[in-house]
């Protein structure tokens, strides 16, 4: 009989577990069972111990009893009575326990046939017999023979066979060997009661043993002392026995009664004993005391067993029961999938059997039979077939593909090109004067070649992307000046269209990223685009783009936002919104206008860029598109800029009847830059506050006021910045309004940013209300000429500020602590005091305290105190001033922020440098040599060194004497002599204290004979100076980091060469000559021994040093070695200063 595949499939996922189930089913069983033998062991160890104390109890009885048949004296009868009293009340305890303990039943066969109710009764029977003996006992009508072992032997014959049933035939081989130890001494026990009360009542009796007697007590000595422990193997069970059996007073009680049996036997003819029954019937009784004692430590150990034994028993009945729970799942679950997996085979059989209908062109039938070897034979073939036919297929398609590809590539090409021509021309033909309503048409001609371009370049963008041609770019860019451009597009038609247009471009996205910044700006204007299409006039858009949190290190995670108040789309419109030329209906398209390629395109583009675009929309309520992308940071060496603004209090102003998202975007610049803010609802409530606090920028949104409203802002003490549409443009420039700084729509950082830096840099903390006319201070024509006392701890931040101060003129005092600087207030004269807030000895806190009290102390003028801080946190000024602080900086010192606070507090300190005086040059000279003005760089390269040097050194007024001195030259066969004339031809002095430049002209030098022609002269001197190619030669180990020190270079005004690469940099030093090298020593293939040759060698050459400034990764360890062949070695962590600072060590 041949298995189906249904039936095979159950026999061999079924089997296993079937077989796993039995067994576990049996072990289950057997666990249980001895679980609940554990537990019946427990309930029979209780029964145990009760009834072996009624069992003791009989025994004491009985041997009272016998010593009241020997002499029946009245205390013996009043013990006796007591002790049945005793008897009585254990009886009745052991009866109650044992009938209402189901579990030492089993009735599974009839209570007849109970071991244990058959126990019971026999118990029972003889405890009546006790019962009925006591009145015979009172009497005096009964004898020792029916007391002795009719009734009381019997009762207790019965009770310790009860005791041998209820510890025999145990699971536990441990627990066996107790209970035989038990049962012996219960049997000792026994016997010593026999032998007890036997001697007892002869003593009592007082006549000569009767015949037998004596053989009958022998016999009793032999079980009583017939009983060892030392074969168990627990030896701290032996151990506790020992302590009972073998202390000494046991063994001396032993000896006692040892003796005693002595003497008795030898009196045993006679009659006479030495001894009372009282004495003997003591020591006996002690001797069974020490017996139960060890049959109570024997039960402890029996107890404690069964309990371990029960906890065994249920550990594995629970392992036992758990897998075979598992075992019956699996079974139900295997049967479940083999019918799911043959109902699943059967529907594939199905399936090939319409695949080879469809597929066979012979017209022969194709068996498909999955449930014999044959029929799958066939279903292999037929899908090795179909396989290749989809092979063949697919080439096919993608051939078709491309072939479209470069139909559309080609076409749009063809068709842009005359597209262009009409699009330019017509630009020129609005220029022409046309009519009214020719200018109609040319409009309508240029909006539809417009549209007519847009839907052209998406079709090949989409082409693109279907051939997997579109290639997403990875380079670093500036997030949010491209986000904020790509927003500026649509600025123009939203306010056209009256459209709120609100941008949040997070500040904290400062530091560029690495991305594909034209994608995504594609992106968001596409969004923006049907935003602006779709949202009626009134309406509004926000777009929101900011950094989330992100675990991986080293990530930027951006979510982008687009939200408007549109048409709204369906879910059944949203489940195809993403499809190329798809719409929300065919409506849309004829309203609107459209390919439907935007969202197609756009959701392409966020795919490949590992992001997801997507969007929630109700009809009627708008659409929200989203989507988040990770980008690579970039570490950069700029600090960032948040709460640099903090010294800066602003009102914005709130409307009642209207609420723009623009308002929260306003907010939440401010919060960044630090800016204390306060909202006022009206002009009455601007007037209230401004008598309470000043304020320095009022924020006004033009929706938010009405004409009336927006002049009388106009006039109050605050700057006012305007927000506003593009739109309304002309109609504020007619109202003739004092405006600080007009924003339009849509706001966002830079337009924040560059109006606080506006304000702070030209009108820091001034009262607008006096407008008092102050000298400012140009960096061309003026400087600071006073005194200024710098405190400052840290030795790199005081060549920092000492270089930035003295750069505009100021002469600097540093003090290294809050006390060195007040010591220095008290013995010199400053103009102004700039105080570390964090310093040694005294803070600048404290310092300033003690300034304060010197200057009120001893009447002296008050020196203003500028704070320095590197954390300017919001309420640091408010603190300052409160501790008599005049204002505050933070560190490193920004510029344009120092030039604002000197502008206040050394206003009356500003000279102007603008027309330094210069001396004539004397009467007696040759014709002149004109010095024409050139590079800093060009200058400093020149020969004689000695002379350059000397004119670098002076002041503008005193170069024209440096020039008299230069001695006559005489041009005869000396190069050299006519190299030092030739020198001073291109002299430009460039003085950066006051940032100008002295042009040096007609330097009058007398020459004695100049037998050669000038034409001559300049042709050896280009020939013989050797001069330096540029100041900096740079080679960064990374683009970006080169862009970065490029553009640091620019800023501070120095020439520059970049090698790209090593073998680059070693053919440049080889060919010119620069005044500082400066290379990461990470560049890939740099060897520093040999590079440091090579510059040595190459400066031999040339007559010209170059110096070696190396930059080293914080993270690498620092190499001793690299000093031996570079002039300096720095971290590459270093800012616009500390790199000045440095290059100009050697430059």
């Amino acid at each position: 009989m041949q298995l189906g595949l249904k039936n095979r499939l159950r026999l061999i996922s079924l089997l296993p577990i079937i077989i796993l189930f039995v067994i576990t089913s049996y072990f289950v069983y057997n666990s249980y069972e001895n679980y609940r033998a554990a537990q019946i062991l427990q309930d029979k160890l209780s029964e145990n111990r009760e009834l072996n104390i009624l069992v003791n109890n009989i025994s004491r009885e009985r041997g009272m009893t016998v010593m009241y048949l020997g002499n029946s004296s009245k205390n013996t009868l009043k013990s006796l009575i007591k002790q049945r009293k005793v008897v009585n009340e254990k009886e009745a305890l052991y009866m109650s326990n044992i009938k209402n303990n189901e579990a030492l039943h089993d009735h599974s066969e009839g209570m007849v046939n109970c071991s244990t109710c058959q126990s019971i009764e026999a118990l029972s029977e003889s405890l009546s017999q006790i019962k009925e003996t006591r009145l015979l006992v009172d009497e005096h009508a009964t004898n020792f023979e029916d007391v002795y072992k009719t009734v009381y032997g019997a009762a207790q014959h019965k009770a310790i066979s009860r005791l041998e049933e209820i510890t025999s035939n145990q699971l536990d081989s441990e627990i066996n060997a107790y209970a035989t130890e038990y049962i012996s001494l219960v049997r000792a026990a026994e016997f010593t009661s026999a032998e007890r009360d036997f001697i007892s009542f002869a003593i009592a009796r007082g006549s000569e043993f009767e015949e037998g007697e004596v053989n009958s007590w022998i016999s009793l000595i032999a079980k009583a002392d017939a009983f060892t422990y030392d074969t168990l193997k627990n030896r701290e069970l032996v151990t506790q026995l020992n302590a009972i059996f073998k202390n000494e007073d046991t063994l001396e009680l032993f000896e006692d009664i040892n003796t005693e049996r002595t003497a008795i036997l030898s009196a045993a003819v006679s009659g006479d004993f030495e001894t009372t029954s009282g004495i003997w019937f003591t020591m006996l009784s002690e001797k069974m005391n020490s017996i139960s004692s060890a049959e109570e430590i024997v039960l402890t150990a029996m107890d404690n067993r069964a309990i371990t034994v029960q906890e065994e028993a249920l550990q594995f009945l629970t392992i036992t029961l758990t897998v075979w729970i598992v075992s019956t799942l699996l079974a139900i679950l295997g049967y479940l999938l083999s019918n799911e997996i043959a109902t699943n085979i059967k529907n594939l059989e199905d399936v090939l059997k319409r695949v080879a209908k469809d597929t066979n062109e012979s017209g022969g039938s194709v068996d498909i039979n999955l449930h014999t070897a044959k029929g799958t034979l066939e279903a292999y073939e037929l899908l090795e077939r179909i396989i290749e036919q989809t092979r063949l297929d697919k080439e096919s398609a993608q051939e078709a593909s491309e072939a479209k590809s470069m139909f559309l590539a080609n076409m749009s090409h063809e068709i842009r090109t005359p597209l262009n021509g009409i699009v330019g021309f017509t630009e020129l033909l609005k220029d022409t004067g046309l009519e009214e309503e020719q200018s109609e048409f040319v409009e309508i001609i240029e909006k539809s070649s417009e549209n007519l371009l847009e839907i052209i370049n998406n079709i090949l963008d989409l082409s693109k992307i279907e051939s997997n041609k579109l290639e997403i770019e990875d380079i670093a860019f500036n997030p949010s000046e491209e986000f904020e451009s790509a927003v500026d597009v649509y600025a123009v038609r939203a306010s056209e269209k009256h459209i709120d247009l609100g941008c949040f471009i997070d500040p904290q996205l400062e530091h560029p990223i690495k991305g594909d910044p034209t994608k995504i700006k594609e992106v968001i204007i596409n969004l923006l685009s049907n935003a602006v299409k779709f949202t009626s006039s009134s309406g509004a858009i926000n777009v929101d783009i900011r950094k989330v949190a992100c675990d991986t290190e080293g990530i930027t995670r951006v979510r982008f936002e687009v939200q408007d108040s549109g048409i709204g789309v369906t879910s059944e419109q949203k489940a195809r919104i993403f499809d190329a030329f798809s719409q929300a209906d065919t409506s849309i398209t004829r309203k609107y206008g459209g390919t439907g390629l935007g969202l197609t395109i756009s959701s392409r583009f966020i795919e490949l860029m590992g992001g997801q675009l997507d969007l929630h929309s109700e009809p009627g309520e708008g659409t929200t598109f989203f989507f988040t992308i990770d980008f690579e940071e970039i570490e950069t060496l700029n600090e960032s800029i948040k709460g640099s603004f903090s010294s800066i209090n602003a009102l914005v102003l709130e409307s009642s009847h209207k609420t723009k998202r623009q308002e929260t975007y306003l907010r939440e610049y401010l919060d960044f830059y630090g800016v204390s803010y306060t909202s006022f609802k009206d002009l009455n409530e601007l007037k209230t506050l401004e008598r309470q606090v000043s304020y320095d920028l009022l924020f006004v949104d033009y929706d938010y006021a009405d004409e009336s409203s927006l002049k009388a802002y106009s006039d109050v003490s605050q700057e006012l910045i305007l927000l506003t549409k593009s739109y309304f443009m002309k109609k504020i420039d007619t109202m003739n309004l004092e405006i600080f700084k007009t924003v339009y729509e849509p706001l966002n950082n830079s337009k924040i940013k560059q109006a606080l830096e506006n304000y702070h840099s030209e009108n820091f903390n001034a009262k607008k209300a006096k407008k008092i006319n102050r000298t400012k201070f140009n960096a061309e024509t003026s400087k600071f000429n006073a005194n200024v006392l710098v405190a400052e701890d840290n030795i790199i931040n005081q060549k920092l500020i000492k270089r930035t101060l003295e750069d505009i003129g100021l002469t600097i005092t540093i003090a290294s602590n809050g006390l060195e600087a007040f010591q220095k207030r008290k013995d010199g004269n400053f103009d102004l005091i700039f105080m570390d807030i964090q310093m040694p000895f005294l803070d600048g806190m404290e310092s300033t305290k003690e300034i304060l009290e010197y200057e009120e102390v001893y009447n002296q003028p008050h020196v203003p105190i500028l704070a320095l801080t590197a954390n300017a946190l919001k309420g640091d000024r408010e603190r300052f001033l409160e501790a008599g602080l005049d204002e505050y900086t933070t560190k490193p010192l920004v510029r344009s922020e120092i030039v604002s606070l000197l502008n206040h507090f050394l206003a009356d300190y500003i000279v102007d440098t603008s027309t330094p005086p210069q001396r004539k040059p004397t009467a007696e000279t040759t014709p002149a040599v004109k010095a024409e003005p050139v590079k800093k760089e060009v200058m400093a390269a020149k020969e004689p060194e000695e002379v350059v040097e000397t004119i670098q050194e002076k002041t503008p007024e005193e170069i024209p004497l440096i020039v008299e001195e230069v001695p006559e030259v005489v041009v005869k066969e000396t190069p050299p002599a006519i190299e030092e004339l030739a020198v001073l031809d291109e002299i430009v002095i460039d003085n950066e204290d006051i940032e100008q430049e002295v042009i040096i002209e007609e330097i009058p030098v007398p020459v004695k004979e100049a037998p050669v022609e000038i034409e001559e002269i300049e042709e050896i001197v280009e020939e013989s100076i050797p001069e330096y190619k540029a100041d900096i030669l740079l080679s960064k180990k990374s683009s970006f980091e080169t862009k970065l020190f490029t553009k640091i270079l620019d800023l501070l005004g120095y020439s520059y060469e970049i090698a790209k690469s090593t073998d680059e940099l070693n053919i440049m030093i080889q060919e010119n000559a620069y005044k500082l090298i400066l290379i990461d020593k990470e560049c890939s293939g740099l060897d520093l021994k040999d590079f440091s040759q090579l510059v040595k060698a190459s400066n031999e050459l040339i007559k010209l040093k170059s110096n070696i400034l190396l930059l080293t990764d914080p993270a690498m360890p620092e190499d001793p070695d690299d000093a031996l062949y570079v002039d300096e070695n720095i971290k590459n962590v270093v800012n616009k200063d500390l790199l000045r600072l440095l290059i100009e060590k050697f430059i």
